[in-house]
């Protein structure tokens, strides 16, 4: 794993029983990729994958787990799982992700995105939040005290009452 961006030389060096032996050598870039752009859609979610350093990133792997938390920060169960390989980030270029399948629920949730590279460092991104119907919100900051919850969903619940009350 490499810990920042730049040239590496890799070299294996193989020896056998009878003391032949042979080196071979090779040069690594190492790119930095950055997860952002998240935008929280009504049916379903989007980021960007970009590479901020200096070469292409090979064999970008992106994944996606998405885990309903009950309300004292105790992981449930998965709701949703994805991950997919991009060839090829050039520098200072970005691919876009939609997600467009999670299923709904009533819930809490923790996003986590990680995505890596033949030639860049990992990383990842977390967000916590909520589900509700056909929205999700998200932050960054985790709903540490499960009163949050509650209050946050009773804040949701009375505006979608009030938007939805016909005023006679």
């Amino acid at each position: 794993t490499w810990k920042k961006q730049g040239i590496y030389i890799v070299s294996l060096f193989i020896e056998d029983n009878n003391g032949n032996n042979n080196t071979i050598e090779t040069i690594i870039r190492v790119s930095i990729l950055k997860i952002d752009g998240f935008t929280e859609r009504s049916k379903g979610l989007s980021f960007e994958i970009s590479n901020h350093g200096n070469f292409t990133a090979n064999n970008v792997n992106w994944n996606v787990e998405l885990d309903k938390y009950y309300f004292l920060n105790i992981r449930s169960k998965c709701l949703y799982q994805k991950n997919s390989t991009i060839p090829n980030i050039g520098s200072g270029g970005s691919q876009k992700i939609e997600i467009k399948d999670i299923r709904r629920a009533f819930c809490k949730i923790k996003l986590v995105v990680t995505a890596k590279a033949d030639n860049a460092i990992e990383v990842s991104k977390s967000f916590y939040g909520l589900v509700f119907g056909k929205r999700i919100f998200l932050s960054e900051r985790d709903f540490v005290n499960p009163y949050n919850i509650l209050i946050i969903s009773g804040i949701i619940i009375a505006l979608i009452l009030v938007s939805t009350y016909n005023y006679e």
